[in-house]
């Protein structure tokens, strides 16, 4: 069962998990050229396919994917997955931040209180995640929140840190 976890954040940023009502807009987010071509799976998502995404999404014990909202407006999207309760780890990321958000510092403190929240309130211990080595401005977000490469392999560089 997914843990339940209730809205969360400061100053004007609020985490909170995602809804239904939200998927339009992630999928907007998620096709965009400029931001599909850092995922893996870089080809774009139907709404049919987004919709089975988030149905799988709901069964997950493991996996909590949030809207990051700021001063009410949802503005981007921050997850942790695949939590490992014998390492006390979980992969970080599907980090999308809408493009009139962009810039402003909001993900680094949406990020900051994701962070939080897996130490505090999930009792994990370390987070890492995958991303293009060609991806500068999600390796500077990382860096800035502590994380530091671990690996490669390939094109993708593997991150981590400590909480």
């Amino acid at each position: 069962m997914k843990p339940a976890v209730a809205p969360f954040g400061s100053r004007g940023i609020l985490l909170r998990p995602i809804r239904t009502d939200d998927l339009p807009l992630t999928l907007a987010w998620r096709n965009r050229d400029e931001a599909r071509i850092w995922f893996k799976n870089s080809a774009p998502i139907s709404e049919e396919g987004h919709r089975q995404w988030f149905e799988a999404y709901l069964r997950k014990a493991d996996d909590l994917h949030f809207i990051v909202e700021a001063n009410g407006v949802r503005v981007g999207q921050a997850a942790v997955y695949h939590f490992d309760g014998t390492t006390r780890s979980a992969e970080i990321g599907r980090f999308l931040i809408a493009p009139e958000a962009s810039g402003k510092g909001i993900m680094r403190m949406a990020v900051a209180h994701l962070l939080d929240l897996c130490r505090d309130e999930l009792g994990l211990e370390r987070l890492y995640l995958d991303v293009f080595e060609t991806n500068r401005k999600s390796i500077a977000l990382c860096r800035q929140c502590g994380f530091e490469e671990t690996g490669r392999h390939g094109a993708l560089l593997t991150m981590a840190r400590q909480l």
